[in-house]
């Protein structure tokens, strides 16, 4: 017996940004027998953003992307459900292992990971390596500040990287271009004061961006 893939997790609370990654990751999968996972970490959210939850998260879209779940995922929720029990992070990512091999390629694509806590970070990895290293077709895509490189050239020393820094100039047009847009709804919201104070705060703030991305994980060297 089978389950459509409606019937088996709760909708998760993540937001998925849209990005030219995405985008051409959704491109791709129109061509053919491609899976899709996006998951967009938030600091606000660190409350339901679980390593169990985020797994789930994952797992309910390559099921989605399925015709119907495989039996031995199918196995697994019948249990928990007749036991009534939540989802487990050793079976999250038992299932997920099992839902990653139908595809021809699969795609997992996590943005901002530096705002997820570092214990949950690292049990996270813990289920996401076996599945990399099982399935040469799987692809993880990272993106997250630079203070994250150690972390992750720990957990997957075959990462080839990006770094991808905006000017400062580029920062303060942005800033100055959204106040000035929202100036012409609320022209008395804020004073120049306020203004050079914000844009000063944002620029400094600021930092590079780091992508870690993983094509094979037994084929690249770390590049930092």
């Amino acid at each position: 017996m089978s389950y459509r893939a409606t019937e088996f997790l709760e909708p998760a609370k993540h937001l998925l940004r849209r990005s030219t990654v995405i985008d051409h990751l959704s491109a791709e999968v129109s061509q053919g027998r491609v899976g899709v996972a996006i998951l967009y970490c938030d600091y606000q959210d660190q409350k339901d953003q679980l390593s169990v939850n985020m797994m789930g998260c994952l797992l309910k879209q390559f099921i989605i992307g399925l015709l119907e779940m495989p039996d031995a995922v199918a196995q697994i929720y019948r249990q928990q459900k007749r036991q009534r029990q939540k989802l487990e992070l050793v079976d999250a990512g038992k299932m997920l292992n099992l839902v990653v091999e139908p595809f021809n390629r699969a795609y997992i694509y996590i943005d901002a990971l530096d705002e997820c806590g570092g214990s949950e970070q690292r049990e996270f990895f813990k289920q996401l390596k076996p599945i990399l290293h099982a399935h040469g077709s799987c692809r993880l895509f990272l993106t997250g500040r630079p203070h994250i490189r150690d972390d992750v050239k720990i957990e997957f020393k075959s990462a080839a990287t990006i770094e991808i820094v905006a000017s400062e100039e580029d920062i303060k047009n942005y800033i100055i271009h959204v106040i000035q847009t929202n100036k012409e709804y609320e022209p008395d919201a804020m004073d120049v004061k306020l203004e050079h104070e914000i844009v000063s705060a944002v620029v400094d703030a600021s930092q590079g961006m780091y992508i870690a991305k993983f094509p094979s994980p037994q084929t690249f060297e770390p590049r930092f």
